[in-house]
């Protein structure tokens, strides 16, 4: 009789157990989906040297003072990009970070022609933007030049 009364008190600890654990597993997944920051959508071109580049990907990356922040990145097509509302970032201040196509095997540059080789290759492009609801009717447009590449 002891035996089975222990069994039994054991069994009622287990599913205790296992419906908390439940529980609190679905409280925790719950809260964590949900962010409260209004994302903009905003559309604009990259170009270089006035032409579109082929492709690339654009990132928003909250600048420090901007700790609500919200990151976004998108695919650059035929020198233009666009963030829909619910993946854009949201209003503050960020940097950009623009990084052209990698080089495919067939544009990599020949040890006699390494000087004249691909001008988009050799690292990314920064920029200071603030995103503000303003922005996102006119759109953000980004020229990249040897000034403004990224230092290594």
């Amino acid at each position: 009789m002891i035996l089975h009364a222990m069994r039994f008190g054991l069994v009622l600890v287990l599913k205790f157990t296992l419906l908390s654990f439940s529980l609190i597993s679905m409280v925790g997944c719950g809260s964590a989906a949900t962010d409260e920051r209004e994302h903009l959508p905003i559309h604009g071109q990259v170009t270089f040297n006035g032409a579109p580049i082929d492709d690339g990907v654009i990132s928003f990356i909250p600048a420090q003072e901007n700790s609500n922040g919200s990151p976004a990145s998108t695919n650059i097509l035929t020198g233009k990009y666009e963030f829909t509302g619910s993946a854009g970032p949201s209003t503050g201040k960020y940097r950009v970070r623009i990084n052209p196509p990698l080089p495919s095997k067939d544009s990599l540059p020949s040890k006699e022609s390494s000087e004249t080789g691909n001008p988009l290759s050799g690292g990314p492009w920064e920029f200071e933007l603030t995103v503000t609801e303003e922005l996102t009717a006119k759109g953000a447009d980004f020229e990249l030049t040897k000034q403004n590449r990224k230092s290594k």
